[in-house]
C-alpha cells in the first residue's frame, strides 16, 4: 500500500462473489482460487485412484484390464480365465461407473523400486555466482584500474583434503588484500580463517584525491612518492590533468633515497561544470617508472532544483520549464523516462526509495 500510495494509485475494485461466479464459471473459480470437494463413490476401495472427469468419475488410463476372477474352487477359476492370445474384456460397471482393477502388491512395490533408482540417478544444478576479477588488457592510461573486491565465491568445493584453489588478476592498486574464507563441513562444523595478499611494485606514485568535488572548489592534494629499491633515485613528474581542473604544481625533480617515501602537496583548482575528469601522473626514475590515472566526479555548485512532468503518451502534450537566470553553467540535466506498464513504474519508485538517505 505504501509503493502504491507514492505512485498515487489507489483503486480497489469490489464484487459480489456469487455473482462474478454466475457470469464467469470455471474462470471465476481459478480467479478466487474456489476449492471443489470430490466425493469418491460408495463402491471405491481402499488403493483405487480417481480422477475428477465432470459429473461421473472416471478412472486413470490403464494398459489392457486384466481379467477379474470371482472367488471360487480352483476348477472353476481356470474356466473363468482368458484363452491365451485373446485380450479380456473390461470388468463389468459398478453402479454407472467402471470399476478399476487393483495391481497386485509385487507389481506395485516393483514399479516403487524403479521409481526410487530413477529419482537417484537425478543430478541436481545448483547455480553458484562467482566473480573473479580480469586485469584490462589494455595499458593505456597506466594504472586505472583500482578495483577494491576481487574474487568471490559463495560455492567453492574442496578436495578430500580440504583444499580448493581459485584464480584471479590483480588490480593496479598498490596495497594489501585480505583474503577470508567461511568453510562448512559435510557434518555441519564451521571454520574461518584469513590471508594476506600484498601487491607492491619497485617505484610507484600515489596520489590522494576525493571521489567527488564541487565547481570552484581548490583542492590540495597530497602526493606520495615510494622508492622500494636499494638506491637512490631522482624521479621526474609530468602532470596532465582533464577538462574543469587547473593547476599550478611545481612539478621539478628531487632525490628519494633507498627504500625511502617522499611526499609533495598537488594544488588543484575546479572550473564550472559537471561531469567526470582525470588526473594523471607520470613519474620517471631512470629505469623506473610509473602512470597512473585516477578519476573525480565534478558536481555544479549550488543548490539543486528538479522538476518533474508527467503524462500519457495520448496525443501532443506541451510543457513549459522556466530557466532560472542565475543557473550554473553546465549545470542543466534532462532526462526522460518511458514506463511501459504499472510494475516499470513500481521498480523505479521502489529504486529511488531506496537510493535516497535514510529511506
Amino acid at each position: 500500500d505504501l509503493l502504491l500510495g507514492t505512485q498515487g494509485w489507489r483503486r480497489f475494485a469490489f464484487q459480489d462473489a456469487e455473482k462474478f461466479l454466475a457470469a464467469h464459471h470455471e474462470a471465476a473459480e481459478r480467479v478466487l482460487a474456489i476449492r471443489k470437494t470430490i466425493e469418491l463413490p460408495a463402491s471405491a476401495r481402499e488403493g483405487e485412484r480417481f480422477k475428477a472427469g465432470g459429473p461421473d468419475l472416471a478412472p486413470r488410463p490403464t494398459a489392457a484390464p486384466r481379467a477379474v476372477v470371482a472367488r471360487a474352487d480352483k476348477a472353476d477359476q481356470k474356466k473363468q480365465l482368458a484363452p491365451r492370445g485373446k485380450v479380456p474384456e473390461a470388468p463389468p460397471a459398478i453402479g454407472g461407473r467402471a470399476a478399476v482393477p487393483r495391481m497386485p502388491m509385487k507389481d506395485r512395490r516393483a514399479m516403487d523400486e524403479r521409481a526410487g533408482e530413477e529419482a537417484q540417478d537425478i543430478s541436481y544444478i545448483a547455480v553458484v555466482r562467482e566473480y573473479a576479477h580480469k586485469a584490462a588488457t589494455s595499458l593505456e592510461g597506466g594504472r586505472t584500474d583500482f578495483q577494491e573486491t576481487l574474487y568471490w565465491n559463495a560455492g567453492l568445493s574442496t578436495n578430500e583434503r580440504g583444499e580448493a584453489t581459485f584464480s584471479f588478476d590483480l588490480a593496479d592498486s598498490v596495497t594489501t588484500f585480505r583474503i577470508r574464507a567461511d568453510a562448512v563441513s559435510k557434518d555441519g562444523a564451521l571454520g574461518a580463517g584469513d590471508a594476506m595478499v600484498e601487491s607492491r611494485r619497485p617505484f610507484y606514485v600515489e596520489p590522494k584525491l576525493p571521489l567527488e568535488v564541487s565547481a570552484g572548489d581548490v583542492i590540495e592534494s597530497p602526493l606520495v612518492l615510494v622508492n622500494g629499491t636499494q638506491a637512490s633515485l631522482t624521479p621526474e613528474l609530468e602532470l596532465k590533468l582533464g577538462a574543469l581542473l587547473a593547476s599550478r604544481a611545481d612539478t621539478r625533480s628531487f632525490t628519494l633515497g633507498a627504500d625511502a617515501r617522499g611526499r609533495l602537496i598537488l594544488p588543484l583548482t575546479v572550473g564550472a561544470g559537471r561531469g567526470d575528469t582525470t588526473v594523471r601522473i607520470r613519474a620517471r626514475a631512470g629505469s623506473a617508472e610509473d602512470d597512473v590515472t585516477r578519476t573525480l566526479h565534478v558536481e555544479p555548485n549550488g543548490f539543486p532544483i528538479e522538476l518533474s512532468f508527467g503524462g500519457k503518451l495520448e496525443g501532443n502534450v506541451v510543457h513549459t520549464i522556466r530557466i532560472p537566470e542565475k543557473v550554473e553553467t553546465g549545470s542543466l540535466v534532462t532526462q526522460g523516462l518511458v514506463y511501459p506498464s504499472p510494475l516499470a513504474s513500481l521498480s523505479q519508485a521502489t529504486a529511488a526509495m531506496l537510493a535516497e538517505p535514510g529511506g
